[in-house]
């Protein structure tokens, strides 16, 4: 059958022409869009240049633009000169609210410039200079939060001369989630009192961002729900922050995220190479959190071990020169070509997998098991404890600068995390398994002094909880506890053996190991306690501190 002739230059329909696929211009709906499951007409340029939608989103844009202006007279210079177009028909003005206020904010307008300082929290948006400092204070923070957007783009939108809610910078909810966090992190009493007001905001504008017109909103939506997350996680809020983990997981799945076909409809377009990266960096955001929270929190995860997601390449390798990155699938299956150096990404990534996978393991552990289940279990066992070895092998080669010290920090962390998840059910019967629980948890409190000495800001919050068992424990049962705090109740309960063990003739003299473990536990939770304004952290140090008082 003869293929149709090529359309002439702009017939075809403007759903295909943003996506650069063939149209054939069927109409009322063309074959791609009705195969896409498009719900309306196309729309035909009909020989203009420009489709209706493009004129009238330039329209809107304008007059935000004016109506901007003219509410806020201060911010426009004595050298500005307005242009029109003396052919278009006069307009009357509208007296309505500008469409961003309309659909993004509920309050009252804008203030007038002489009481924007005065009471700046009840406008739509901070200050310029207040939104700076904000992004200065976020920003050395961002991967500890999640934040999976390209950070430089992300400022710079940020930053635009555009009213809130404008397509052209970050939709309303993300804007206040990162005002936020930057005011959670101010070292400001004045500021922190705003917090209950902005996180009410950022939770009010979350729904109805989806149902707006900005070009990315899903995958803001995404990042948004991820910040949340956190936030509540390191606010001790185990709830709310469970529920927006899963509304997070909920809207990767529903909106096609880790869907391997890059022509099959996706939360973002890939129509670059930065926008490609975003996609799968956002992948392991949601992965990370998904994984990391179902170990601390003793649930199951909300994300599926699909082969969608077997098949997502690493973080950073979306971008990577070599035609075929690596996958989860071949990772697990120890069929990855090992790479000369392992980003400080994949390194948390990688880590994260493993913690959960040690997990998933270990709780279907029983001695009630078949001779086939126990030699299969043993199987995945060594299997499991061979890769984290191998993870440690490889982490020598990922960077360690200043601006990804705190992901190799976490991924570190993480990786000795799933030691002593893997060996902790057994380290009470199995010399071998406590040794190994004591080595990952005296390296996870060694890692807590290489965090900067003067930096008390702020710390991953899966750091702050862990699902280790101790050693004592014969099952790991009891499962919301501390990553780091775990390591201090290892070492207490380790510095309590020593303590018992010693002759009568010396009681009150330490031996050089007991002495040594309480070098290393004094030094760590010293570092620990700098976090403490965290409730989450502040609560478990608390429970720390009568632990040892009680050795």
């Amino acid at each position: 059958m003869a293929e149709p002739p090529s359309l002439q230059r702009n017939q075809a329909c403007a759903s295909c022409r943003r996506r650069r696929i063939k149209c054939d211009a069927r109409r009322p709906i063309c074959g791609p869009c009705e195969t896409s499951s498009r719900a309306d007409d196309c729309e035909y340029l009909d020989n203009q240049s420009r489709s209706k939608a493009d004129i009238l989103e330039e329209d809107i844009s304008r007059l935000e633009d004016r109506i901007y202006e003219l509410e806020h007279p201060a911010a426009a210079t004595s050298e500005t000169v307005y242009l029109y177009d003396p052919y278009r028909q006069p307009q009357r003005r509208s007296q309505t609210p500008s469409l961003p206020q309309a659909l993004h904010s509920s309050g009252p307008p804008s203030p007038e410039p002489a009481s924007i300082v005065d009471s700046w929290w009840n406008s739509p948006e901070p200050p310029r200079n207040m939104v700076e400092n904000f992004l200065d204070t976020f920003i050395p923070y961002a991967s500890d939060w999640g934040f999976f957007l390209d950070i430089s783009r992300f400022r710079r939108e940020v930053l635009l001369s555009y009213p809130i809610g404008h397509h052209s910078r970050p939709t309303p909810p993300l804007l206040t989630a990162v005002y936020l966090i930057g005011l959670s992190l101010s070292d400001s009493a004045a500021l922190k009192m705003h917090e209950k007001e902005f996180l009410s905001r950022a939770l009010t504008s979350l729904p109805v961002s989806l149902s707006g017109l900005h070009p990315r909103k899903a995958i803001h939506a995404l990042q948004t729900e991820i910040l949340l997350s956190n936030y509540f996680y390191a606010s001790g809020r185990f709830l709310e922050g469970r529920y927006h983990t899963t509304a997070a997981a909920s809207l990767a799945l529903s909106g096609g995220l880790f869907n391997v076909d890059r022509s099959a409809p996706s939360l973002i377009a890939d129509t670059d190479t930065s926008e490609d990266a975003d996609r799968i960096d956002a992948c392991w955001a949601t992965i990370i959190l998904d994984k990391s929270w179902a170990v601390a929190l003793a649930t199951f995860p909300n994300l599926p071990d699909s082969a969608e997601m077997l098949a997502m390449p690493w973080p950073d390798d979306a971008t990577a020169s070599s035609s075929t990155p690596s996958t989860v699938s071949q990772y697990l299956e120890s069929t990855e070509t090992p790479t000369a150096i392992l980003s400080p990404k994949t390194l948390l990534a990688k880590a994260v997998v493993l913690w959960e996978r040690a997990n998933s393991l270990v709780i279907r552990w029983n001695q009630d098991m078949t001779q086939g289940q126990a030699q299969q279990f043993s199987d995945s066992f060594a299997k499991i404890d061979s890769q984290i070895d191998d993870l440690f092998s490889q982490a020598d080669s990922a960077s360690n600068s200043a601006n990804v010290h705190r992901l190799v920090l976490a991924g570190l962390s993480i990786a000795h995390a799933a030691i002593v998840q893997l060996h902790g059910t057994f380290a009470q019967t199995k010399p071998e398994s406590k040794k190994k629980c004591l080595a990952a948890a005296k390296a996870i409190l060694e890692l807590t002094m290489e965090v900067d000495p003067h930096d008390s800001r702020f710390i991953n919050p899966i750091l702050s909880v862990r699902a280790l068992p101790k050693t004592s424990e014969l099952l790991p049962t009891h499962l919301l506890q501390m990553v780091w705090v775990a390591a201090c109740e290892i070492f207490i309960d380790e510095i309590a053996v020593l303590r018992a063990a010693r002759p009568a003739w010396a009681h009150d003299t330490p031996s050089s190991a007991e002495a040594a473990f309480v070098d290393v536990f004094d030094r760590a939770f010293a570092v620990m306690s700098r976090f403490g304004s965290w409730q989450l952290m502040k609560t478990h140090l608390g429970k720390v501190e009568k632990a040892y008082s009680a050795v």
